[in-house]
């Protein structure tokens, strides 16, 4: 599975900061609202980033369990998957609002309530994307975990790492000889 890459992150960040000083100057510019986003998106952005950790820490707490108590693989994937979403999100959010920033505070709208809601996406958008990092770190799977596991088990994962010998107690041995 491909890890989070600065440089990816980065580049939404830088996009969508230009776009989104574009837009505040195009808004100002035609008497428009500066375009930030609403109070009850950062109560989303922090449900989200909650949900990211606590599914994180259930996946990095599994690995310690034994074997038959332990989740799928899969559900780690799609927990990385989720993280990995709200990381490219955040820095979504977080660059659209450093553009937003970048045409309020030169033009002297210091005290305006749009500066403060701005620099809350802005550290949203970082502590998301600082989460999508933390989660991958939790979701990773140790390469001993996997040597360990695969000497527990016969190689024939078809029959659940069982011989078919063992697994049907000598039936499928005496099913093969005629």
């Amino acid at each position: 599975m491909a890890k989070l890459k600065l440089h990816w992150l980065a580049l939404v960040f830088l996009i969508f900061g230009l776009i989104g000083w574009a837009v505040s100057w195009w808004a100002s510019q035609q008497g428009l609202p500066t375009p930030v986003l609403p109070t009850a998106s950062l109560i989303t952005l922090a449900a989200i980033g909650l949900a990211n950790i606590g599914l994180g820490l259930w996946v990095f707490l599994s690995k310690t369990r034994k074997i038959q108590a332990r989740i799928a693989p899969m559900t780690a994937a799609r927990v990385v998957i989720l993280a990995q979403a709200a990381a490219y999100g955040g820095a979504l959010v977080a660059g659209w609002h450093a553009g937003i920033l970048l045409h309020l505070i030169p033009a002297g709208a210091t005290g305006s309530q749009s500066i403060g809601w701005g620099w809350g996406y802005l550290v949203a958008g970082a502590v998301l994307v600082g989460i999508g990092y933390l989660v991958e770190f939790f979701c990773k799977i140790d390469d001993d975990e996997e040597d360990e596991e695969e000497s527990e088990t016969s190689s024939n994962k078809l029959l659940g790492g069982l011989d078919p010998t063992e697994r049907e107690g000598g039936y499928a041995r005496t099913t093969t000889q005629r």
